[in-house]
């Protein structure tokens, strides 16, 4: 990068966070981790912190956050087969981390859209005879 360039980026100030939540992220996503309800966490922000937000917002918030977790995860490494292995089945020794549990969470969405695609059909259709049930042998 060119060195004036360089020198104009330095001298511009960050901007501030666009939610007065950023700077709670992690205590959010621990007390989430403890079972906290959204409701639960916003009244420990206002006790606590004098942070007064609705519950919605809170969900909102991690919502969008988890997404754009969900979305490097994706762009990082592709989805390894989601039937389960040995090794998969068996439990970690260390403890997980969100990464981790994240690439589970999208591996089991994954196996379940992919078992549900596999459902076979209840009802035969053809076009000007009414819709017929299929007999167990043949679904």
């Amino acid at each position: 990068m060119d060195e004036k360039v360089r020198q104009l980026l330095d001298q511009i100030p960050d901007h501030p966070p666009r939610s007065v939540l950023q700077p709670h992220l992690h205590l959010i996503r621990q007390l989430r981790r403890k079972r906290f309800t959204y409701r639960g966490i916003a009244r420990f922000l206002q006790t606590e912190l004098g942070l007064s937000v609705h519950w919605t917002t809170i969900h909102s918030f991690l919502e969008v956050r988890t997404r754009r977790r969900c979305d490097e995860v994706l762009s990082q490494d592709q989805l390894p087969d989601p039937r389960p292995t040995p090794a998969a089945v068996s439990p970690p020794q260390t403890a997980p981390t969100d990464i981790e549990a994240l690439k589970r969470t999208i591996r089991a969405r994954v196996l379940q859209a992919q078992m549900q695609a596999a459902e076979k059909t209840v009802f035969e259709y053809e076009e000007g005879k009414p819709l017929t049930l299929l007999p167990d042998g043949k679904r």
